[in-house]
């Protein structure tokens, strides 16, 4: 579980970079679009990136689905660098994505795996 103020800082790092050095050909910040309950959802044209109370950062649009987990970064930074690379990934392949999604997990996947164990 990441703490409230790490969540807030990786969110103000992800909101500063996207508005002054991130430039896309396809995706367009639109900031936050939603709070759903503890998560938060910023937008990318029709990219949605969930920063979600465990820490877990979910990427997601129609043609495209992948997650960081909280324990591949150490730093706010490092969380926000790992998005660009996703955001920068969608983008250079946005064209083929089209027609060739790529949804590599599905929500749920990862509880479903923790559970078995925990059971």
């Amino acid at each position: 579980m990441v703490s409230t103020q790490a969540r807030q800082y990786i969110a103000n790092k992800l909101e500063e970079q996207a508005k002054q050095n991130w430039l896309f050909n396809h995706l367009k910040f639109e900031g936050e679009v939603s709070k759903q309950g503890p998560n938060r959802v910023y937008g990318f044209a029709d990219v949605h990136i969930t920063l979600n109370s465990k820490g877990e950062l979910w990427v997601e649009s129609p043609k495209y689905r992948n997650f960081i987990s909280a324990d591949s970064y150490n730093t706010a930074k490092e969380a926000v660098d790992l998005l660009y690379n996703q955001l920068r990934y969608i983008d250079d392949n946005y064209d083929r994505l089209q027609s060739s999604p790529e949804i590599w997990v599905k929500k749920g996947f990862f509880s479903r795996i923790k559970n078995r164990f925990v059971s």
